[in-house]
């Protein structure tokens, strides 16, 4: 099925071709709905859009309402454009309808399908493949998050920092519509402030505690405990319980053990990230780099403690940071 990647239909619509149907899907909405915008604009440029637009719902219109607005010609314009989404609602029999349209497409109408999902050993997707071109939007690559972000605070006047862009992916993952709903917020936030810190991401965020507690695990994660201590004794002053953060930092820790045993057996980063839960991204950047500082025979040792911990915090009249401090050198140690 021919196929396109978004930045290649990106370069194509700003170069001004525009094929006679494209069929969009993904889960990266954001970049969807951009691409959908770019080519309504060349589709309608210079045309009266009341005249030469039908938007439909597959939910709502059948496959004829649909291909009759697709066959009717332009009014004083040289295309019309047609936009059907929510496709996966037709049933079979009107999808083969479509199928039957898309192997002689009228050559004055730009149609846009949008699905949630395609199958693409369907007849429709492979027939909208040979008239025009099929594109998936997915979640972008971990690689590809930092320069992503950088460019979505751009679009709000705002640079940010990398361990922002770090804590915030890390918050959010990396889907670009939740970020951009972020960056829209901390734009509001931050007001004439112009550069998006890590400690902006924190304040600004309604996770400002669960921020607090993935500084303390990326403290422990690089066996510093000074910046350990600096993180455990801000969610003390917030009000965060002792037993909390311990649930956090063993979560954490059984992750690293998790990917120390999975590298062992010689799994790659993207077999890593499924069989963690983890975002890629997130993985690569911070808990690869810290699984460095541990050995699998630290399991025991670390087990103990975070053991004996537990067990201290519920029975002990001790001082409960107090302990939780000894429990922080012991799990940075060696």
């Amino acid at each position: 099925m021919p196929s396109l990647k978004p930045d290649q239909l990106m370069q194509e619509l700003s170069a001004g071709t525009l094929r006679p149907v494209y069929l969009l899907s993904g889960e990266e909405t954001l970049l969807l709905d951009r691409a959908l915008a770019e080519i309504e604009k060349l589709a309608l440029a210079n045309a009266m859009k009341e005249f030469n637009c039908d938007r439909f719902r597959a939910r709502e219109a059948g496959a004829g309402e649909v291909l009759a607005a697709a066959q009717t010609l332009p009014i004083m314009a040289e295309r019309r454009l047609v936009v059907v989404k929510e496709l996966e609602a037709w049933r079979a029999e009107e999808q083969e309808q479509l199928a039957d349209y898309l192997e002689d497409p009228a050559a004055t109408t730009c149609l846009v399908l949008v699905a949630a999902e395609v199958d693409a050993r369907r007849k429709m997707a492979k027939a909208a493949g040979r008239a025009g071109a099929v594109v998936e939007f997915k979640h972008p690559y971990p690689n590809q998050l930092p320069a992503l972000v950088r460019e979505l605070a751009k679009g709000h006047g705002q640079t940010i920092e990398p361990d922002a862009v770090d804590l915030l992916v890390e918050l959010k993952g990396n889907s670009l519509q939740m970020l951009e709903q972020e960056l829209e917020k901390l734009a509001l936030y931050l007001g004439q402030e112009k550069r998006i810190t890590r400690e902006h991401v924190a304040e600004a965020s309604a996770d400002t505690k669960l921020a607090g507690v993935f500084e303390f695990t990326d403290a422990v994660g690089a066996k510093n405990p000074e910046a350990a201590l600096r993180a455990f004794h801000r969610m003390m002053d917030m009000g965060e319980a002792p037993l909390a953060v311990l649930g956090m930092v063993a979560r954490h820790l059984r992750l690293i053990w998790k990917i120390l045993d999975l590298r062992a057996q010689g799994a790659k980063p993207a077999e890593m990230a499924e069989a963690t839960g983890l975002n890629r991204f997130i993985l690569e950047k911070t808990y690869l780099p810290q699984s460095r500082n541990f050995r699998l025979d630290d399991l025991g040792r670390l087990s103990t403690a975070l053991a004996d911990l537990d067990f201290a915090l519920k029975s002990s009249a001790s001082d409960r940071e107090a302990l939780f401090e000894r429990a922080v050198f012991e799990l940075c140690r060696g």
